[in-house]
């Protein structure tokens, strides 16, 4: 909750909040759908009060952080971007490369790391943003993951969904983390979902060029609390 009046920025509030079954089934699928309820008193008059389901993290704040990485004067010896590709609004899918430049990337293995292909989950955003932080630090840790890896990073998959309020899709209404097994076909489908053919094909030319040790997309979740892995 985000209270203009109280100044205080974005913060929990609320009472009551439950996350439940409606007892209304879907038209199109199975199951039945679910609906978020909360009561919330207003703290000050002719106020303007923000909700989110989680705290917001925009494109703005995903281009900064690239831009600030690749513009420190410390932090830009250990680190790169480019745009990956453009999605379907013609918004710039940055790839941030973090890795020690003196080392020949032939020596090295390689991580691939993505995030917020689901708009809705800003807490991904908020997880890579510290990855990236941690990766470009003055730790001893950091300086020899950078010696030892290059790391590819994606940091905001599906830029369209996270600009236009979409909570799971992009542009076309398609979930993107649904689409990874149609990124060769050269379909229509596999054309609406260009930031997914273009991470296949940077973890491919990444496979290729030296070894690919791991491969980690970010998300977050509804219910659970917490962090854990889905491994395969």
């Amino acid at each position: 909750i985000c209270s203009m009046k109280s100044g205080l920025g974005w913060r929990h509030g609320g009472e009551q909040i439950k996350y439940a079954k409606t007892g209304i089934p879907k038209r199109c699928a199975r199951g039945t759908f679910f609906v978020l309820s909360f009561s919330y008193t207003f703290e000050y008059d002719n106020d303007t009060v923000f909700f989110a389901y989680f705290f917001p993290y925009s494109v703005t704040s995903s281009n900064r952080l690239v831009h600030s990485v690749v513009s420190d004067p410390v932090t830009r010896q250990f680190a790169k971007s480019e745009v990956l590709v453009r999605s379907l609004a013609g918004l710039p899918i940055h790839v941030l490369v973090i890795t020690d430049f003196g080392i020949p990337f032939r020596e090295k293995q390689a991580f691939v790391l993505s995030a917020r292909v689901h708009p809705g989950e800003t807490n991904a955003s908020w997880m890579i943003q510290g990855v990236i932080k941690f990766l470009v630090g003055a730790s001893p840790e950091a300086a020899e993951l950078r010696r030892r890896f290059v790391f590819f990073v994606v940091p905001m998959m599906n830029p369209d969904g996270v600009a236009h309020g979409s909570y799971r899709c992009n542009l076309a209404g398609l979930d993107l983390n649904r689409q990874f097994k149609y990124w060769r076909l050269h379909s229509s489908q596999a054309a609406m979902t260009p930031p997914v053919r273009a991470l296949m094909e940077l973890a491919e030319r990444v496979a290729a060029e030296t070894r690919l040790f791991g491969f980690i997309d970010f998300h977050g979740h509804s219910r659970k609390r917490g962090i854990f892995f889905y491994g395969c």
